[in-house]
């Protein structure tokens, strides 16, 4: 097996450091985080912000084979009395923008909240990023891990 470039977002995060931990093993990974800092052997870090246009450029001129996009928000930062989880839904949309944007096979981490029959818009953001995903035409894979 041939090592791949991989590009993971969400790095930082719990599942993303792991992910980035294991895959470093085989494989060429570069991280993005964007407000927690990256420190993880054999491991890229990038911060970057995939809704901003100069992070979506500086990510663009990478060199990578796939893209594992990891990065997702559940809560948001929204003015008061505005809806957090809407404020955050709308950044997982920018995000999945920005990942589609590049043009590469895309593993992507989504939720079991998928199959519930809840109308949240982190499902509905879940949902939502995998159907875009299947349009894209881009060659994917959608994982959906669950929480133990």
């Amino acid at each position: 097996m041939c090592a791949m470039r991989l590009l993971v977002t969400g790095g930082s995060s719990f599942v993303g450091a792991h992910f980035c931990l294991r895959a470093a093993a085989r494989h060429e990974v570069t991280a993005l985080h964007h407000m927690t800092p990256l420190r993880l052997n054999g491991v890229t870090p990038l911060k970057a912000d995939l809704r901003h246009a100069r992070d979506q450029a500086r990510i663009g001129a990478l060199d990578i084979d796939a893209v594992v996009h990891i990065a997702c928000k559940i809560q948001g930062w929204a003015p008061k009395g505005e809806d957090r989880a809407l404020a955050a839904k709308a950044v997982n949309r920018k995000m999945m923008d920005a990942v589609l944007g590049l043009g590469k096979p895309v593993i992507y981490a989504s939720s079991t909240v998928v199959h519930w029959d809840q109308d949240s818009p982190y499902a509905q953001s879940r949902r939502e990023d995998e159907q875009r995903l299947k349009e894209s035409g881009l060659p994917c894979a959608i994982v959906r891990p669950s929480a133990p």
